[in-house]
């Protein structure tokens, strides 16, 4: 398994989780968004296959929004994205980097989350992928090996308690 699939199953073992202790905690919007990008690491790697097209990706992410609650928290993260970039929504869009952006943003606001509420166990988690997401389309964009994110990743996960989940993933 490459370093970036090993990195995108790490995303998916953190966001299951997050749910999980959420839902134990009753965390309603941590387990809303945890859910809500629960299949976007898988799929981001399927796109790396070239199996799926991410513009289908985010069409099916607004819908999801409205269902699962969190469609104002969408649209202000759409806004800040397209702010941010200075890019013209339908013109200028790269799927990649979007998804990404979505995802780091979704990491930041569970930190926060889990911060206000004294939720150390997901706050460490998203504390340590947060920051991942971005660095990998820096790294791809400069053609730098990914696997420098990778053990940086694995140091964290063996510094934190009750990583065995991270370093399981990392591992595989």
């Amino acid at each position: 398994m490459d370093a970036q699939m090993k990195i995108y199953l790490a995303f998916s073992f953190g966001l299951e989780k997050i749910r999980t202790i959420a839902q134990n905690n009753s965390f309603s919007f941590i387990v809303a968004l945890s859910d809500f990008f629960l299949n976007l690491p898988y799929n981001l790697e399927k796109d790396n296959l070239g199996e799926i097209r991410m513009a289908d990706i985010i069409l099916n992410l607004g819908s999801l929004a409205k269902t699962k609650g969190l469609h104002n928290w969408f649209e202000a993260v759409n806004q800040d994205y397209f702010e941010r970039k200075k890019i013209n929504k339908e013109n200028d869009l790269n799927h990649i980097i979007y998804l990404h952006f979505l995802l780091y943003s979704a990491f930041i606001d569970i930190r926060y989350e889990a911060y206000k509420s004294g939720n150390k166990e997901i706050y460490n988690i998203a504390h340590i992928l947060h920051s991942i997401p971005l660095r990998l389309i820096k790294y791809r964009k400069n053609k730098k090996p990914i696997e420098e994110i990778l053990n940086n990743l694995k140091d964290k996960a063996n510094s934190l308690q009750n990583s065995e989940w991270l370093i399981r993933a990392l591992e595989s």
